[in-house]
């Protein structure tokens, strides 16, 4: 049993396990746009144009067909082999050398702590979209540039790497962010990474800056609770998911500091940016485990007591994996909404939905204009009679939770 939980490579096929599980459990991919992608490769082809992909892996989506086995498999791939890019990438901070041997090599726990410590790796695993394809190929592209070995194998895993690197930023732009993380890596003057990660963060304002400045529009929510906002746009939400690990900003090795306050920096006025620093914070996590270890003062014995974060990265893990198979929507969510197209189609009704239920309802066939983003509709001023289904409440006659119809 012993030798089992020495296994490195174990622990790190068994992280990349956890959300190809929680899939297979739910049956369904997690997040809304993830139905879009679900609609167009169950067949509706004609979604193709309207999701926020690239053509040529929008065209691909048709060959998953309706198979969570497939998708799940594909997700354990992709996955996986992030994971082992992480750990490659590790090696360049844990791997000590003396004259004659290799010292304990830490460089495992990055990818084991990185999807075990904050949900946020796990949970980016449970969606159907490009950008999961696209960041796991960005950190295996990390991987494949921070490879050591002879010329000709390194060359080769170059030449992988900035094919895979064109292929990652195509699926989705954000993920250069990771690939100009391997650029860092290239570098040997650690002074340049400070120029780099300045000219970084200006040529990509330049040529976003109308992205960036729509996240500016959300702040009134600090203002006014009842403004429409997509969750994951919100600043400073993706701080909830990293409080507890954002402190070790201060172990970061020097090499990759600047950049690492810019992608936190990044993740603070886009919430949905923060998982890229995760592994970021989790080096520098690592760095003072393997110091002096991970502590807190008790102040019944008024000493330091070490806290054992392997026994946190199995709880953490499998607390991710029940959380994982309740979040919405789930099987009987889909269910209450087929409900609901029932009705209004045995009633000759129009069924009117919250904006975020709308792929969902596109993936059950139902076609709605209610979908994508704000606004909702306006349920207390639309020509009745109609069913709906949403969060609100409604002055008409309640079916369920969330099924309302609204005659006049």
């Amino acid at each position: 049993m012993v030798e089992w939980f020495k296994n490195k490579l174990l622990w790190v096929f068994l992280v990349s396990l956890m959300p190809v599980i929680t899939l297979l459990v739910r049956g369904l991919p997690w997040g809304s746009d993830s139905f879009a992608f679900l609609a167009v490769a169950c067949g509706q082809e004609q979604f193709i144009n309207s999701i926020s992909s690239p053509f040529l892996f929008a065209s691909v989506l048709p060959f998953f067909g309706c198979n969570i086995f497939l998708y799940s498999l594909v997700v354990w791939f992709f996955y996986f082999f992030a994971l082992l890019g992480l750990w490659v990438f590790g090696k360049r901070f844990f791997v000590e050398r003396t004259w004659f041997v290799s010292v304990e090599d830490w460089s495992w726990k990055l990818p084991v702590y990185v999807g075990t410590l904050t949900p946020l790796f796990f949970v980016e695993a449970l969606r159907f979209e490009n950008d999961f394809f696209s960041w796991t190929i960005g950190f295996i592209v990390l991987g494949l540039v921070c490879l050591r070995g002879k010329l000709p194998f390194k060359a080769l895993s170059m030449f992988l790497a900035t094919i895979l690197a064109f292929i990652s930023v195509y699926l989705w732009f954000p993920s250069i962010f990771i690939v100009c993380l391997s650029v860092f890596m290239l570098l040997k003057d650690d002074k340049k990474s400070i120029y780099l990660t300045i000219g970084l963060i200006l040529t990509i304002f330049a040529t976003n800056t109308q992205y960036f400045f729509t996240s500016f529009n959300y702040l009134p929510i600090f203002l006014n609770p009842n403004t429409k906002v997509v969750a994951e746009e919100i600043p400073l939400v993706g701080l909830i998911f990293i409080i507890h690990i954002i402190h070790f900003w201060k172990y970061i090795p020097k090499k990759i500091l600047p950049y690492s306050l810019a992608i936190i920096g990044l993740g603070l006025l886009k919430s949905k940016y923060m998982f890229l620093a995760t592994p970021l914070l989790i080096i520098g996590l690592i760095k003072k485990e393997k110091k002096e270890g991970i502590t807190i003062y008790s102040k019944r014995k008024k000493v330091k007591e070490t806290i054992p974060v392997m026994f946190f990265v199995i709880i953490l893990g499998l607390g991710w994996m029940v959380t994982g198979t309740q979040l919405a929507p789930t099987t009987q969510n889909l269910q209450d909404m087929n409900q609901a197209i029932i009705i209004a189609q045995d009633q000759n009704m129009i069924l009117l939905n919250d904006w975020d239920y709308g792929w969902q309802l596109e993936y059950l066939g139902y076609h709605t204009k209610y979908k994508i983003s704000y606004p909702n509709p306006d349920y207390n001023n639309y020509q009745k009679p109609f069913v709906a289904y949403t969060n609100k409440k409604l002055d008409c006659n309640k079916i369920s939770k969330k099924i309302f119809i609204c005659e006049s």
